[in-house]
């Protein structure tokens, strides 16, 4: 991570801030604006860190609510901008070299029964659920096969978690949520998510809040290989 660096840009009190993301120290570690808060090798972790309470020890504000990269909302996705979009490591950028477990989205969390996702996604969100918030969760005995679970309020009642099935398409690798195309069809699991993080046609929810396995106690993912591949690819569309 030497040499390189991000910028995050949150809204604070109203106002467009910025801060520099970086290994400032060479110890490994990122830095923001040359402070530590925590020891996050990762931008997958920090920004994992920053999108759920209790917040590291002095930072000041929730990130609550993803904005994605306007250029990729339609169209082809080069596999860079995918992994900008899911908040990992910039380096290295091959495929067999995202297969390690730290280089993972935050929001994908391993095999876990429907009520556990359930616990999961609550305890992330400090007790209450939230309109949008999320995660990803591996199917039990089923390889390449995910449920995305997410808070979802209707009118005035609590919101609720709500759980929906992805998987890819035999035909064309398309990735379809309850057996249906949402928005712009997507290769990976990573193009689907992002998508997803604004508004699309059909779809009842923006995804905001990533609840994160590092602070919410979810089962650590355990896709590999091939697996990988459907998460980390192209994101790029079907001709």
């Amino acid at each position: 991570f030497m040499g390189l660096f991000r910028v995050l840009n949150i809204n604070f009190n109203g106002k467009a801030t910025r801060h520099l993301v970086k290994d400032t120290h060479g110890t490994g570690f990122l830095t923001v604006n040359k402070r530590a808060y925590g020891d996050f090798a990762t931008l997958n972790q920090l920004v994992g860190a920053i999108s759920c309470t209790p917040l590291p020890t002095g930072w000041p504000v929730l990130a609550s609510h993803p904005v994605p990269d306007p250029s990729t909302a339609v169209g082809p996705i080069d596999p860079p901008t995918i992994r900008d979009a899911v908040n990992v490591a910039a380096e290295p950028t091959t495929a067999s070299a995202v297969a390690d477990d730290d280089e993972l989205p935050a929001w994908l969390h391993g095999p876990m029964e429907k009520a556990a996702s359930t616990d999961t996604l609550t305890q992330g969100c400090g007790g209450t659920i939230e309109h949008g918030a999320f995660l990803v969760r591996e199917r039990i005995d089923h390889a390449d096969e995910f449920v995305l679970c997410v808070g979802f309020q209707k009118g005035d009642a609590p919101s609720k978690a709500t759980h929906h099935h992805v998987t890819s398409r035999a035909e064309d690798g398309v990735f379809v949520i309850n057996k249906k195309v949402f928005g712009e069809p997507r290769t990976t699991l990573a193009g689907l998510i992002e998508q997803l993080m604004a508004p699309v046609a059909g779809w009842p929810v923006v995804l905001g809040r990533v609840i994160p396995v590092s602070s919410s106690g979810g089962a650590q993912p355990l896709s590999r290989g091939d697996s990988i591949r459907s998460i980390m690819g192209s994101g790029r569309p079907k001709p």
